[in-house]
């Protein structure tokens, strides 16, 4: 099984309920291949020759992938910018900058390749439980190129049942990356993790 062969193979699209009026804040549709959200934002800032911290956003999306998003620019262009890998569209005007709250959801698109016949049938079986159940919807290294110290995906264990499991992963596994205070939060959890009376 293979995911993120190509860029298409991953697309996302942010959902929101903004739409434009009057303010201040220029908003706009950003379009990206292959480009990181930071990146993309400096791209964008240093064309327009604005500060990177006038522009607001909801979210962090994936850099191999091809994404859709919402964000506002503080006193911003009132036009279209098209540079390499990225589309800016100009929505109109807001009256605040978008953020998190933004965000009602996101649509994901997902190719998956290689797959034999059982995994395909296996696959299918699944997909009915996460349209009945849901799936959860984190922002930290939960993502597909993601792994725990141990060597395991959070969504492994999840598609396996293992739900607990996938708990542990998502917020109490040790992660290199993890700065001073996430580690000792995280050090705590698995001290007293399954001790939910207490």
């Amino acid at each position: 099984m293979k995911i993120k062969c190509k860029p298409g193979d991953f697309r996302v699209e942010e959902i929101t309920n903004r739409v434009p009026g009057e303010g201040p804040y220029a908003f706009y549709r950003l379009t990206k291949t292959s480009v990181g959200t930071p990146e993309a934002l400096r791209h964008i800032a240093k064309h327009w020759g604005l500060e990177v911290e006038k522009i607001s956003y909801g979210g962090l999306k994936d850099r191999h992938a091809i994404t859709k998003q919402y964000l506002t620019i503080e006193n911003g262009p009132r036009e279209n910018l098209r540079l390499k890998n990225i589309t800016l569209e100009y929505l109109g005007q807001t009256d605040r900058p978008f953020g998190p709250q933004d965000i009602e959801a996101n649509h994901f698109k997902i190719t998956v390749r290689h797959l034999t016949k059982r995994r395909a049938e296996l696959a299918a079986e699944e997909l009915k439980l996460v349209a009945s159940e849901g799936f959860p919807n984190y922002f930290d290294q939960q993502r597909f190129g993601s792994v725990s110290t141990s060597g395991e995906f959070v969504a492994c264990a999840w598609v396996k049942g293992e739900y607990e499991r996938a708990l542990w992963l998502a917020i109490a596994a040790p992660q290199a990356a993890d700065r001073p205070r996430r580690r000792e939060a995280k050090a705590f959890l698995r001290e007293h993790w399954g001790q939910w009376a207490e």
